[in-house]
């Protein structure tokens, strides 16, 4: 248990370094890129030189932007949200677990490898993966229209689209 609640406190930490995260630290640097190069561009197509900072990192990162009243917010709710998790979601990792096993038991005993797509383990392998994809997303739908629809869940969830600023986070 101290080791899974752990590793759920470093989870905001860790989450630049997973690649499925949209603040992945590759996507994080691309976009970086992309922006240094943007304010080139704008740079050299302002009439003006005062119209575009000077500076790429105030061009990048505006400080009114991530001090804004929205981005705090949105700060705040993403250490809460990872708080939350951590109590609310930890005892379903070990529920999970034991429910994999059981489940896993169960089938084994009904089937054999031989039965089951024998010779074509592969192709158990993919199906098993894009039928779990198509869990995976459906699974996200549901709970976004479900904080549309359930007034209490939409009272947590409409900060997702009350944002006057955009930030990664």
């Amino acid at each position: 248990m101290p080791s899974l609640a752990f590793s759920n406190l470093l989870a905001p930490i860790e989450i630049v370094l997973d690649p499925q995260n949209r603040i992945f630290v590759l996507y994080l640097a691309t976009s970086l890129l992309l922006a240094v190069l943007m304010h080139l561009v704008q740079r050299r197509r302002a009439p003006s030189a005062t119209e575009i900072p000077s500076s790429p990192m105030k061009f990048i990162a505006p400080v009114e932007v991530y001090t804004h009243r929205s981005a705090v917010v949105d700060y705040m709710y993403f250490v809460t949200n990872s708080i939350l998790y951590l109590f609310l979601f930890t005892p379903f990792y070990f529920i999970s677990s034991y429910v994999s096993a059981r489940a896993t038991s169960g089938l084994g005993q009904l089937f054999t490898p031989s039965q089951l797509f024998e010779g074509h383990e592969w192709f158990a392998i993919a199906l098993v993966t894009v039928f779990l994809a198509f869990v995976a997303d459906f699974a996200t739908f549901l709970g976004h229209l479900l904080c549309h629809r359930i007034g209490w869940l939409w009272e947590f969830h409409k900060v997702h689209h009350s944002a006057q600023v955009l930030t990664p986070i």
